[in-house]
């Protein structure tokens, strides 16, 4: 179980310092991350950047907080690409090749597609 700081969890609903279109309610998605994050692993998916978010309001490590099932070793290598192709954006966006919009906008399809993938969690969005 992952112990939150509820009060940095309200303090990022209310001051979002990114410029994305996608806004994510902090205080939803600490109540579901625990079931999401052995969900996404086991189906070969990353989870979304703006997710990792959430390490600034617990008081542990959100990912070795919870346990992840066991997958194939080709299972590993689909996410190990899949990381790799993170990176390769991460560095372009550090390196300036990446436009910050165009960086956002990356972050926001993250999100999104994980939202098509797994409607049942739509609610993790604020709604203005």
């Amino acid at each position: 179980m992952i112990n939150w700081d509820y009060d940095k969890l309200e303090y990022m609903n209310d001051n979002n310092i990114y410029e994305n279109k996608v806004k994510l309610d902090y205080v939803k998605l600490s109540e579901v991350i625990e079931e999401i994050i052995p969900l996404v692993y086991e189906n070969g998916d990353l989870l979304p950047l703006l997710f990792e978010d959430l390490n600034v309001a617990s008081k542990d490590d959100i990912f070795k907080a919870v346990n992840l099932p066991e997958v194939t070793d080709e299972h590993k290598s689909i996410l190990d690409e899949k990381q790799r192709q993170r990176n390769i954006q991460k560095l372009k966006r550090f390196s300036r090749d990446l436009q910050h919009k165009d960086w956002y906008e990356y972050m926001d399809n993250e999100v999104l597609e994980f939202l098509k993938k797994y409607p049942q969690y739509e609610d993790i969005l604020k709604k203005d």
